[in-house]
């Protein structure tokens, strides 16, 4: 508790990788439950990051996890990719291609 009213870090042995290359942004794209179609579509109307969003939508809900909270983590989840998407967007893209 004292690490953490210090706001000290505490180290947990886990590792992550933050680094993005676009050749995994591409791969990740291609495997969505969209069809190629829609996904150059939604690469135009709003960017190919989108893409990426929506596929993480899907797989949360599928996992489970109740839309808000589902949809939070698609925007979180290309927050360092594209930060340009708006919820607004996001949410039209939902209700159209999902």
């Amino acid at each position: 508790m004292d690490n953490l009213k210090r706001h000290l870090e505490i180290p947990t042995g886990i590792q992550r990788n933050v680094a993005f290359c676009k050749k995994d942004i591409v791969k990740k794209a291609e495997k969505s439950d969209l069809p190629e179609e829609y996904q150059n579509e939604i690469a135009a109307k709003w960017c190919p990051a989108m893409n990426i969003a929506l596929a993480n939508y899907s797989q949360a809900v599928k996992n489970g996890h109740d839309s808000q909270r589902a949809f939070d983590y698609a925007l979180q989840s290309i927050s360092n990719i594209d930060s340009s998407i708006k919820e607004i967007n996001l949410r039209e893209a939902i209700n159209t291609y999902l």
